[in-house]
């Protein structure tokens, strides 16, 4: 009975080894589709209000000079 229970331990603990990675891959791009999310958004404001709250605005006048 002690080799059943040490079995079920030991993949129990190989469960969590294979799972916290994963964990840890969803966490993060769970992160990145959040960032990714809120600049879409920031993008998608009017340039004078980007503006105001420092978020870059592209330079229009470096697309005449071109």
């Amino acid at each position: 009975m002690a080799s059943t229970s040490q079995r079920t331990h030991s993949s129990g603990w190989q469960l969590q080894n294979l799972a916290r990675p994963i964990v840890q891959l969803t966490l993060r791009l769970h992160a990145e589709w959040q960032h990714r999310r809120n600049e879409r958004m920031l993008e998608s404001l009017p340039s004078e209000i980007r503006k105001d709250i420092g978020w870059p605005v592209p330079d229009d006048t470096t697309r005449c000079m071109q």
